[in-house]
């Protein structure tokens, strides 16, 4: 009777140590699924790199433009924003001339954007008031408008990202504070 039972031992544990491992298709599928996982991940994370560079700049921005408020009622002079392509820079009217100038200290030095970022500026009777102030000769037009009174030009611009995100707006109705906010992705 031994001979029986060694057979029945046999085939249960070669059964055992077959079932025990994976095979290589098992292996690849795993290796697989967890690349893909990781190549998500990996956007995922750019992505979001992303979106904290452009509110950097939103923010950055904001601050300028505040400072130059302050700046244009403290000097008692004529300050404007100029959009130009993926940079911004600002000005100053020059009460002799009537030109505008570019600021060339820091921090109303041209600023280059991120690529990626399109900005798109809609200002109220910008017109109207860039006549009243300088007599339009010269290159340097700005886009927005801070006068020595501390009022803007009532504007709103808006930063908006190539990528998939949401565009942030900056605005001010002209007398009050600047709003940053953010629009939907």
């Amino acid at each position: 009777m031994p001979p029986r039972s060694a057979t029945r031992t046999s085939k249960q544990g070669s059964r055992r140590a077959h079932t025990a491992g994976f095979t290589l298709l098992e292996l690849l599928v795993v290796l697989f699924v967890i690349a893909v996982m990781s190549g998500l991940a990996v956007i995922q994370l750019g992505s979001r790199d992303r979106d904290r560079q452009l509110e950097t700049e939103v923010m950055r921005l904001q601050h300028l433009l505040e400072l130059a408020r302050n700046e244009a009622v403290l000097t008692a002079s004529e300050w404007g924003l100029e959009l130009e392509g993926g940079s911004y820079r600002f000005l100053r009217l020059d009460p002799e001339s009537g030109r505008w100038e570019a600021i060339e200290t820091r921090p109303w030095t041209e600023h280059e954007l991120p690529s990626g970022i399109r900005t798109r500026l809609e200002v109220e009777e910008r017109e109207r008031a860039l006549s009243a102030l300088g007599n339009g000769e010269g290159r340097l037009r700005p886009g927005l408008l801070i006068l020595s009174s501390g009022e803007f030009s009532p504007f709103r611009l808006e930063l908006n990202p190539e990528w998939q995100g949401g565009a942030w707006h900056l605005s001010s109705d002209g007398f009050g504070d600047i709003e940053a906010e953010r629009g939907a992705s």
